[in-house]
C-alpha cells in the first residue's frame, strides 16, 4: 500500500526506509571489517567478541524495528 493511503506520512516513510537501510547495511559490514582487520573469522579477544555481538544485535534490532514501521 502506498503511504498516502495508510495515512503516513510520506516523509516519514521514506525516512523509516533510509534508516532500514543504514542498519542492514550495518549489519552486513560490521562483521566483514571486522574479518578483514583480524585476518581471521575468529574474535581476537573476548572482550571484541562480546562486542562484535553486541554491534551486531543491535543493528539487527534496528533493521527489524524499521522493517516494522514500514509495514
Amino acid at each position: 500500500m502506498l503511504a498516502e493511503e495508510t495515512g503516513q506520512s510520506p516523509g516519514l516513510t521514506l525516512l523509516t526506509a533510509l534508516f532500514l537501510a543504514v542498519a542492514a547495511t550495518a549489519l552486513l559490514v560490521h562483521p566483514c571489517a571486522a574479518t578483514v582487520r583480524r585476518g581471521s573469522l575468529r574474535a581476537a579477544t573476548p572482550t571484541s567478541a562480546w562486542r562484535e555481538a553486541t554491534v551486531s544485535c543491535f543493528a539487527a534490532a534496528a533493521a527489524l524495528h524499521a522493517f516494522g514501521l514500514l509495514e
